[in-house]
C-alpha cells in the first residue's frame, strides 16, 4: 500500500513540475533545456556538447514533442507561437506582443481564436488548458518509477531526425514550422507547414525482417500522400520479450530467456519435434510490430528472430537509448537527368539511377569495418547488370562493383569518422504486373554496420495507360 502511495505522490510531483516548466517557457525560452532534462532524466551528452547546438536540439525536441502529444493542429500552433517555435515569432521579446500578433494573424484560420478585447489574457487561458492536457498525457506516457527519474525516450528519435536532416552538422538557426495562416505558395522551401495532410496509406519495409538476438534494425515506413512524409507514427511490439521497438521504429531482437528455453526443451511436444528433426519454436520466434498514424491508419509488420544463428552484442540495452552512429540516405533520378530527387515520375522502359550515401557519424569516433549494403527492389523494377559503382575519396570516378547489390548485398569497405561513400546502380522500369493508372514503386536500400541495419527509400511513380 505504501509503495502505491509513493508512486502516486511521485507522479503528482512530476506532473506539477512539468506544468510549471511548460507554462514558464513563453516567459523564458531557455526553459526548453529544463523540459528536456525533466522528460529525459538527464541532459543529452555526446553529439551536442556546444551550448548553442544543444539549444537547437532542445528546440527540435520540443517541436517533435508538441507534434506528437498535443491533439489538434489549432492547439499545437497556439503553443508553437507562444514558445517562439513558429516561423516569424522567434524574435519577439515579450509574450504579450507575441499573443497580440498571433491573435490578429490567426483569426479566421485557427478555430480557437476569437476577436478578443484582450488577446494576451485570452490566449494565456487557452494555453493553460492545452498545457494541462499535455502534462496529463506526458505523465501517463513517461514511465515514472520510484527509483528512477522519468524518461519519455524521445531524445534518440530527435537525434536521428536531426542527423538525417542535417548530415553536415546542425545549422546556426533551426528552420521553424510555418504558420497555417500563410498561403502555401508563400512558404519558403526551407520551412515546413505546421499542419500536414492526414496519412492515408502506410508501406513498411517490403522485405521480410529476420534478425538474430542483439541485432538492431531500423523499421522505416513509406507514407501516402507524399506531403505527409514527416507525419509522426507510433510503433508497438506485440511481444517485447522477442523484439522491442523504440518510439521511432528502431527494432532490437531480444535474447531468449534461459528459464523459458529450458521449460520448452523439456516439453513432450518439443522432444517429439527434436526427435523428428523438425524446427521448433525454440529456434525461431515471430512477433508483430503495429504501426499507426494519427489519422488512425495502421499497418502490421511481422519480425522473426532466429536463435539458431548465434547472436551479436548490441551497443545499448534499451533500444530507446540508441544514438544513430551512421546515416543512410537514398536519391533517384532518370538516366540523363543531372539532379537527384526523393521520387521520380517514370514509364515502362525508362531507366533510372539510384544512389545511396553511407556516412560514419559516430560521435565516439569509432571506425566502421566491413560496411555492407543491399537494395530491395520492388516488382516492376529490374536491376541492370554491371551497373553498380562505388564512389569514395579514393575512387571519385566510380569503382565498378560486383552484381550483388540487388541480391545478398555487397561490402563497400571500412570508414572512419565523418567518412562517406556513395553506391550507385541503374534499374529499368518493366511491366510484370502493372495496372492501368499510376503505381508507386518503393525501392529500399539497407546498410549494415556491426549488427545495426539502417535503411532509406525512394519512390518511382509509374504511369500505365
Amino acid at each position: 500500500m505504501a509503495n502505491t502511495s509513493n508512486k502516486i505522490d511521485e507522479d503528482a510531483v512530476f506532473s506539477s513540475k512539468l506544468k510549471d516548466i511548460l507554462e514558464d517557457i513563453p516567459n523564458c525560452i531557455s526553459t526548453l533545456e529544463d523540459l528536456v532534462e525533466l522528460l529525459e532524466g538527464i541532459q543529452i551528452p555526446g553529439p551536442y556538447p556546444d551550448a548553442d547546438q544543444y539549444h537547437i536540439f532542445c528546440q527540435a525536441y520540443t517541436i517533435r514533442l508538441l507534434r506528437k502529444y498535443v491533439v489538434g493542429n489549432d492547439s499545437r500552433e497556439i503553443l508553437f507561437a507562444s514558445y517562439r517555435l513558429l516561423a516569424g515569432y522567434e524574435n519577439f521579446t515579450s509574450i504579450k506582443e507575441c499573443h497580440e500578433y498571433y491573435a490578429e494573424k490567426a483569426l479566421g484560420h485557427n478555430k480557437q481564436i476569437k476577436k478578443w478585447g484582450n488577446p494576451n489574457s485570452s490566449l494565456q487561458k487557452l494555453e493553460k488548458q492545452i498545457i494541462e492536457k499535455l502534462a496529463e498525457r506526458l505523465t501517463n506516457v513517461a514511465k515514472t518509477k520510484s527509483n528512477k527519474k522519468p524518461k519519455l525516450n524521445l531524445a534518440g528519435e530527435v537525434t536521428r531526425e536531426l542527423s538525417e536532416r542535417f548530415p553536415n552538422g546542425l545549422p546556426k538557426k533551426l528552420p521553424l514550422p510555418a504558420p497555417s495562416y500563410l498561403a502555401p505558395e508563400t512558404i519558403p522551401k526551407r520551412l515546413q507547414p505546421l499542419d500536414m495532410p492526414p496519412v492515408e496509406e502506410l508501406f513498411p519495409t517490403a522485405k521480410e525482417i529476420e534478425l538474430i538476438p542483439g541485432e538492431i534494425f531500423q523499421l522505416k515506413v513509406a507514407v501516402l500522400p507524399r506531403e505527409a512524409v514527416d507525419a509522426p507514427l507510433s510503433f508497438v511490439s506485440l511481444d517485447p520479450k522477442i523484439v522491442t521497438v523504440s518510439a521511432d521504429g528502431m527494432l532490437k531482437a531480444e535474447k531468449r530467456q534461459e528459464k523459458l528455453l529450458h521449460n520448452l526443451k523439456n516439453s513432450n511436444l518439443l522432444r517429439t519435434l527434436f526427435n523428428q528433426g523438425g524446427q521448433s519454436s525454440v529456434d525461431f520466434q515471430t512477433t508483430e510490430i503495429i504501426i499507426q498514424a494519427e489519422s488512425g491508419v495502421t499497418a502490421t509488420k511481422p519480425v522473426a528472430v532466429d536463435y539458431s544463428r548465434g547472436s551479436c552484442e548490441p551497443p545499448v540495452t534499451d533500444i530507446n537509448e540508441y544514438v544513430l552512429d551512421f546515416l543512410v540516405t537514398q536519391k533517384v533520378r532518370l538516366v540523363g537527368d543531372n539532379t537527384w530527387h526523393n521520387y521520380v515520375d517514370a514509364k515502362v522502359g525508362d531507366k533510372i539511377e539510384i544512389q545511396t550515401q553511407y556516412k560514419n557519424t559516430d560521435f565516439r569516433n569509432n571506425t566502421h569495418e566491413n560496411v555492407a549494403m543491399k537494395a530491395v527492389l520492388p516488382k516492376n523494377l529490374k536491376y541492370v547488370s554491371g551497373s553498380t559503382l562505388l564512389f569514395t575519396t579514393q575512387t571519385p570516378n566510380g569503382l565498378k562493383k560486383e552484381d550483388g547489390i540487388a541480391g545478398n548485398g555487397i561490402y563497400i569497405g571500412t570508414y572512419g569518422k565523418d567518412s562517406n561513400a556513395y553506391v550507385r546502380f541503374t534499374a529499368e522500369v518493366v511491366d510484370e504486373n502493372l495496372v492501368c493508372g499510376t503505381t508507386g514503386l518503393v525501392n529500399w536500400v539497407q546498410a549494415s554496420v556491426d549488427g545495426v541495419t539502417l535503411q532509406d527509400y525512394v519512390t518511382i511513380l509509374v504511369t500505365k495507360e
